[in-house]
């Protein structure tokens, strides 16, 4: 079996965190049958920022290591990659490695909230040529509602790969649903460990094979963890990639998928639902001795937890930059950027003294709008004292003498921001304002969790390829101390969550369940 998802590397991301590790990973990897292993760490810039010539090096030195331990595992290069602007130069300079050189390109989408225009940025990666591995969409926590985009992006060449562990129940109901979904209706190419931890995710890839072949019969099962990846040293720019035949045909002796049960909402990450899974199988299982649990037990219970929860709330706070760079370098000078007009956008167009030229139109997908005498113009890309200039020579050429436009940006709708994590509404707003402040967006997702940290809230912020990352403490903001910041088009918020909060909604859960146990023991 080939493994092609693996963050085996020591010490380079959230993987294996040193060469004892990665040993360890890969003595379970080879008697579990697996012969080969994409090491894959996260490239993302601002967070990991690997390149291929450093990935290229860590694996020439673990082999060696593997050879010296005699564990016979064949290494070959690939990174799991996000989606930030700039991959197709990444991937042409070398700097993002595809898998063992191949056209195939794997990608990583946010686990929280859906990415600002993903089919175009996927569609972006395959018109330069390559194919792009969506990796593990099954444990995203938006793929309830977005699956209709991973088909859409599957029917048109995107790859699929799913999570061994997600279908075998190791991260919990709701991507095991999700990850059966995908294999019974024919959208799963790949299966691969995606693997960080010798026990919490290990490397074990034949318990899902089976899995699989008991869905979708042992050939494609075959397929998805042998009979593909080894064809994929396809070189870049080779003619189109191999087509192989989907998993629909066996559709019809697929066992039936239960429907998913609890599980976490919107905006919760997968190890979350984890959790949460494996709390509700605690709460089913017979346990000896627990419905005897005394009265003074259980305040001990709940006493050891707050005293936790008094240590996780004096937690120190991730060491990140507390602000961020201008988005542009015009707005190092003008102290903000200047808005350019873009789909969706709403505009006020006015002529002075010509009251029947005035007009209130919406920008199209295709960056124009249709205006009295002028018809089409195309405004997206355009500031607003641009487009004015250009409204009043086109009017003055044939209708007007000297004419005064002005145009108004009444609805930001196609500069947007990401709001995640610990909000009660994450997802995609429009920036309806062009000072859109941190607090402001928050606002926009209806505000902070219960479950919220409030010291840690981190802006995402891109700029010509590079990745800044800042962290805000709300609190500060508050009360005056710390300036709320403004917010740039595509910026992404992230709200972590708190240990300590998380703990105590636990414990507030929990007793009721000891209330049961007590009145029945």
């Amino acid at each position: 079996m080939i493994d092609l998802h693996c963050h085996l590397l020591p010490a380079i991301d959230d993987g294996a965190i040193d060469l004892s590790m990665a040993l360890d990973m890969a003595r379970i990897a080879q008697a579990d049958g697996i012969t080969t292993i994409a090491c894959t760490p996260h490239i993302y810039p601002g967070l990991y920022d690997n390149t291929g010539p450093g990935i290229t090096a860590g694996i020439a030195t673990l082999q060696g290591q593997l050879q010296q331990a005699g564990i016979e595992l064949q290494l070959v290069c690939g990174a799991d990659v996000h989606l930030v602007p700039g991959l197709v130069q990444g991937v042409a300079e070398g700097r993002v490695p595809t898998l063992a050189g191949s056209r195939y390109l794997l990608v990583e989408p946010p686990h929280h909230v859906p990415p600002p225009r993903l089919e175009e940025s996927i569609f972006e990666l395959m018109a330069a040529g390559l194919v792009p591995v969506i990796t593990h969409p099954e444990r995203l926590s938006w793929v309830e509602d977005h699956y209709d985009v991973f088909v859409r992006l599957a029917e048109r060449g995107a790859w699929m790969q799913l999570t061994a562990g997600a279908l075998t129940g190791r991260h919990g109901r709701r991507p095991k649903y999700w990850a059966e979904r995908f294999i019974d209706e024919g959208h799963c190419m790949i299966l691969a460990t995606d693997a960080h931890h010798p026990q919490r995710r290990p490397p074990l890839l034949a318990e899902a094979r089976e899995a699989a072949a008991r869905r979708v019969g042992a050939e494609e099962a075959a397929l998805m963890v042998q009979g593909r990846p080894a064809s994929w040293p396809i070189p870049l720019h080779t003619a189109c990639p191999p087509r192989w035949p989907a998993a629909a045909p066996y559709l019809q002796n697929a066992p039936p998928r239960p429907k998913p049960q609890g599980g976490a909402r919107f905006g919760i990450s997968s190890a979350a639902v984890h959790n949460r899974a494996g709390f509700d199988r605690m709460l089913r299982t017979p346990r000896p001795g627990i419905n005897h649990l005394s009265k003074k037990i259980q305040h001990a219970v709940l006493l050891a937890g707050t005293l936790f929860l008094c240590a996780c709330s004096s937690a120190p706070s991730r060491d990140l930059a507390t602000s961020l760079p201008e988005p542009d370098p015009v707005a190092a000078l003008l102290g903000q950027p200047e808005y350019r007009i873009g789909p969706s956008d709403l505009l006020s167009v006015n002529v002075f003294q010509v009251p029947d030229l005035e007009r209130e139109v919406r920008v199209n997908n295709a960056g124009t709008v249709g205006l009295p005498l002028v018809g089409e113009v195309t405004v997206a890309g355009r500031t607003v004292s641009e487009l004015e200039q250009e409204l009043a020579q086109l009017y003055g050429q044939r209708y007007l003498q000297s004419p005064q436009v002005s145009v108004f940006v009444k609805e930001f709708a196609s500069q947007r921001i990401t709001v995640g994590g610990e909000v009660d509404k994450p997802g995609i707003y429009p920036m309806t304002t062009s000072r859109l402040t941190l607090l402001q967006a928050i606002a926009s997702a209806q505000g902070l969790s219960d479950v919220a940290s409030r010291r840690n809230v981190f802006v995402l912020r891109n700029i010509q390829g590079q990745q800044h990352v800042a962290r805000f403490d709300i609190d500060a903001i508050e009360q005056g101390q710390l300036q709320d910041p403004l917010l740039a088009s595509e910026d992404i918020v992230i709200v972590d969550s708190s240990t300590g909060r998380t703990t105590l909604k636990t414990m507030v859960q929990l007793v009721p369940f000891l209330a049961v146990w007590r009145a029945y023991r």
